[in-house]
């Protein structure tokens, strides 16, 4: 890895270049220009989402008292980056550090407010917002790739989806 640091202007330089000449087309560097960004906007938005529900989920914890709430928040956060079974996972990981609480009523019913707001508005509007596409469009391709793909087709298909429909609406 120290070489390839060292050396990294003439690998970039030799990678460019054998890029270049496999790809002269540029209806294909148009493709993969949009598929980058599209991805980078996707996953942006995505920690975007898991910032958004942390910091929720802290502040209302922590006004009401419920214990453990930075550790549930960061666990929480970090584990809805994970499509579909993050907020599962770490909902029962919430769960278990709140057992012998008086505070578990109080934090099912902030969980679920916050998961509600959370999965019906901000991540659908972040999305809608960020990738250009509808959302029907992004709740179709999620429940077909999921069925279909699994997890990868939850993490990849959402930006290939948007990019087919960008690169088709722009070229009608």
């Amino acid at each position: 890895s120290m070489i390839m640091l060292k050396n990294k202007e003439v690998i970039i330089k030799y990678l460019n270049n054998k890029f270049n000449k496999l790809t002269n087309n540029k209806k294909y560097l148009k493709i993969l220009h949009t598929l980058n960004e599209k991805f980078q906007k996707f996953f942006i938005g995505q920690f975007l989402d898991a910032l958004i529900i942390g910091i929720l989920l802290f502040i209302f914890m922590f006004i009401f008292g419920v214990p453990y709430a930075f550790s549930i928040s960061i666990i929480t956060a970090l584990l809805s980056l994970i499509p579909m079974f993050g907020n599962i996972v770490s909902f029962i990981v919430s769960l278990l550090l709140l057992i012998s609480s008086k505070k578990i009523i109080t934090f099912l019913i902030i969980y679920f407010i916050i998961q509600f707001i959370e999965g019906n508005f901000i991540r659908p509007k972040l999305i809608e917002n960020r990738l250009k596409i509808p959302g029907i469009i992004t709740f179709l391709t999620l429940t077909i790739a999921g069925a279909n793909f699994g997890i990868i087709g939850l993490i990849i298909s959402v930006p290939i989806i948007s990019t087919i429909y960008e690169l088709y609406k722009n070229n009608n």
